[in-house]
């Protein structure tokens, strides 16, 4: 008897109960379940609509819709595993474990195979796999149509992005998980952060719904952040899309990345997908100090600087002596914690191809600033200066561009191969020439890296709001974004989100 015929002629009898245990003993070959062992290999789907109509139709007077629902789930789950039997194997499971998923029945059907498993039960993953296959398809497919309808939109450059300061906002930077593989003590909270919900984070398709809005808007800088970015499964794939809109006026696409899981490997794909610059995050030259500042085992310390090899190698830099790398280097300066170590950082730049950054210490929640350990601009450039005195400032064709830049003279002799900058957020502020805007994981926008106000764009295309309408919301948003931040002095008070949820 074939599961959909076994669902209705047991549905007739009004038990709900008979009706599952029916099911389980069809999907096990017949047998029932075996005590402490079982499998169940295609019949989670049922089981986890068969729960859902069980719990909804306990407070419905008729059980009508629920044995025609749970004859429809089981004729369904007939016919996807028919499907499945000649469907190829996934090449690429593109879903993060930090992404929320659009098939509510796949969420139950994996929260069911969770359960069996933890009962002792085999469960076998292929439904589970295929399933997704299937959405990825289907996604690609709608996101296809869905660009052919915003393409067809046409937007003035820059009338969207500019401020009521005249600001143009051509830079996105985009958090694409609030999930980090380390917890540096100035972006991680000890206690941790609680992440969002899957459902409340932003699918891959939304993400490049938005990406391609902006960039249409007038944006020509993305950069990808975290979180961090390479923690997601399929990171490849959404640089390689958003590469695509390099025909469409994105002029540049990078990432900032703690470069634990940025192997050689995963250099040469995200380049070759259109990626063009990397940041690599990394506190400290000493591997013992490494595990103390970033709460994570001394051994990973050597993959980051490979990583740092490794792209410095692959991405290089554009122009000759003093031009500006396509590999930074970013260190948070914290007073007693790495400020020792200012000198060395300036040799890994002078036999390297790399930018090093030094970065002022900032207040941000949970991270228990602490006045004392911001190191300002100026001591920093001191002790810089006085190990590389062939170092002069470099001139910047972009006001906007945060760090102050150092590197020899172009057409110099000089031997200093990379070059150092300064970010100066504390001490000496930029927000005058401010360009950027930022769309965190959960698809909030946020206008102010230290201003807590914020506007869900993901919201806007959940409840169906045409690209023109989400497009005055930026423009509504920018509008009300203020001249400059609070301050040093208040800015440790005000609330706002912890780093690891904003991206920097």
């Amino acid at each position: 008897m074939s599961m959909a015929s076994m669902a209705g002629s047991l549905v007739s009898r009004g038990s709900s109960l008979h009706v599952l245990s029916a099911l389980m003993s069809r999907c096990s070959g017949g047998t029932g379940m075996v005590a402490g062992r079982g499998s169940y290999p295609s019949c989670f789907p049922v089981f986890s609509r068969l729960t859902s109509l069980m719990m909804s139709s306990s407070s419905s007077s008729s059980s009508t819709s629920f044995s025609s629902s749970l004859a429809s789930s089981a004729v369904s789950s007939s016919s996807s595993t028919q499907e499945q039997a000649s469907a190829p194997s996934p090449t690429h499971d593109t879903k993060s474990s930090s992404q929320g998923v659009d098939d509510d029945s796949d969420d139950d059907a994996r929260a069911m195979r969770r359960r069996w498993a933890e009962m002792g039960y085999e469960v076998d993953t292929t439904v589970g796999n295929e399933q997704r296959q299937r959405r990825q398809i289907h996604q690609q497919r709608r996101h296809s149509q869905q660009q052919q309808e915003i393409n067809s939109v046409e937007f003035s450059k820059d009338a969207y992005l500019t401020d009521s300061f005249a600001r143009v906002h051509n830079y996105l930077r985009i958090s694409l998980t609030e999930r980090c593989n380390l917890r540096c003590e100035y972006c991680m909270p000890v206690e941790g952060v609680p992440l969002s919900p899957d459902g409340n984070l932003m699918t891959a398709e939304e993400t490049m719904r938005l990406a391609s809005l902006f960039v249409r808007l007038g944006v020509t800088k993305i950069r990808l952040t975290g979180g961090e970015p390479t923690v997601r499964r399929d990171i490849v794939q959404i640089v390689e899309g958003l590469g695509n809109l390099q025909k469409h006026g994105l002029q540049s696409l990078a990432m900032t990345t703690n470069g634990v899981k940025l192997t050689p490997r995963k250099v040469a794909q995200l380049a070759d997908a259109g990626l063009q610059r990397v940041n690599i995050s990394l506190d400290t030259l000493d591997a013992n100090k490494f595990e103390k500042l970033a709460r994570r085992p001394a051994e990973w310390h050597p993959r980051v600087v490979d990583a740092i090899h490794a792209a410095s190698a692959r991405l290089g830099a554009t122009g000759g002596v003093g031009a500006r790398a396509n590999v930074k280097v970013n260190v948070v300066l914290m007073g007693g914690s790495n400020d020792d170590e200012i000198e060395d950082f300036v040799d890994l730049a002078r036999d390297n191809r790399v930018d090093v950054r030094f970065i002022e210490y900032m207040p941000f929640t949970g991270n228990r600033f602490d006045r004392e350990k911001l190191v300002s601009f100026d001591d920093t450039r001191r002790r810089v200066l006085a190990h590389a005195p062939e170092l002069v400032r470099s001139a910047s064709d972009d006001p906007s561009e945060v760090g102050k830049s150092y590197a020899p003279p172009p057409g110099s002799d000089s031997r200093f191969a990379g070059s150092v900058s300064f970010v100066t957020s504390m001490t000496q502020p930029f927000c005058g020439d401010c360009n950027r805007v930022r769309l965190l994981a959960d698809g909030s926008l946020k206008v102010c890296l230290f201003g807590n106000a914020e506007v869900s764009l993901r919201d806007a295309m959940r409840r169906g709001d045409s690209d023109a309408q989400i497009a005055s919301l930026i423009a509504e948003a920018l509008g009300r974004k203020k001249a400059r931040h609070a301050g040093l002095d208040a800015l440790p008070h005000l609330p706002n989100r912890s780093m690891i949820q904003i991206g920097g």
